[in-house]
């Protein structure tokens, strides 16, 4: 989902309705405005199919609040976009340099790549810029101690709200790169385009 729908309110992430309140959460969600007439609201008067970042098997979940229904895409032609504004996702300007590591990082691609597009992606940026090895781009991991965690759309393994998967310079086989996805910040192998966030020193 193209960030430009929502402004940049979630900036360097994707744009998702909020895991916490727009979810069809208990606490967020009055059952007695569901009538057999009328269908259900949200508190904001909310009516229709809404995209969310709550994962299902393989694609985020969405409501409809005039129905009730919390299910996966498949059973929804459309869904529309309410934002909310992340502020634990620091809003930065690249090329940014993590205070942790020194790392100086550039502004994600705008579109994913192979990896004969990539390679020369940041030498395009300029001298010294190089795509990160794995080691360094798990050094924007946040929230997650393991070498894999649950899938997650809101962007809260990434310092910059990634959700997206993006190329390392390490190879595992003849012109085969691995790649961090930021949805379960694992390191992936077997994908053939991702987006770069390129680095230097």
């Amino acid at each position: 989902m193209p960030t430009d729908n929502c402004g940049e309110l979630k900036a360097g992430g994707e744009c998702n309705i909020s895991e916490s309140c727009h979810d069809f959460t208990p606490e967020c969600y009055d059952e007695g405005v569901c009538v057999a007439s009328g269908g259900c609201e949200s508190d904001l008067n909310d009516y229709g199919n809404f995209l969310s970042s709550t994962p299902g098997e393989e694609e985020a979940l969405i409501i409809n609040f005039k129905d009730g229904i919390f299910a996966a895409p498949e059973y929804f032609t459309n869904g529309v976009l309410r934002c909310i504004l992340d502020e634990t996702i620091p809003e930065v300007e690249f090329p940014y340099t993590d205070s942790e590591t020194e790392l100086k990082w550039s502004d994600i691609s705008s579109s994913e790549m192979d990896w004969e597009d990539m390679s020369g992606y940041c030498d395009n940026l300029g001298e010294g810029w190089r795509l990160p090895s794995v080691e360094e781009l798990q050094t924007l991991v946040i929230n997650c101690d393991d070498d894999a965690c649950d899938y997650d759309f809101s962007g809260k393994y990434s310092k910059f709200g990634d959700v997206d998967t993006l190329w390392s310079s390490e190879m595992y086989l003849s012109e085969h790169y691995k790649v961090l996805d930021f949805m379960t910040a694992s390191v992936l192998e077997d994908i053939y385009r991702a987006k770069v966030r390129c680095v230097s020193e």
